[in-house]
């Protein structure tokens, strides 16, 4: 069962890492302007992203299918930060 408290620490961590990525992109770039969607790291910080706010927007505990909802995207954010933290 996940809890509220699991959900936020969760968020953070992504943000963090969403943060740290960005900021690896920045410092490898040469230019500045857009960063070319086909770098990994953008693309999987961008779905992170999305992720991020889908959750924050969905009622927790409200009825069983968001709950399901909710557990399907945190899922998906733990995952998606351990990638992102192996990358470096």
């Amino acid at each position: 069962m996940i809890v509220i408290q699991d959900i936020w620490t969760a968020i953070d961590l992504a943000y963090e890492e969403i943060a740290q990525a960005q900021l690896d992109i920045a410092k490898r770039s040469r230019l500045t302007g857009d960063v070319t969607v086909y770098n990994a790291k953008q693309l999987k910080s961008t779905e992170l992203y999305s992720y991020i706010i889908a959750l924050e927007e969905i009622d927790f505990n409200h009825n069983i299918s968001n709950n399901k909802i909710i557990e399907k995207l945190y899922n998906n954010i733990k995952l998606i930060t351990k990638d992102l933290r192996r990358w470096d």
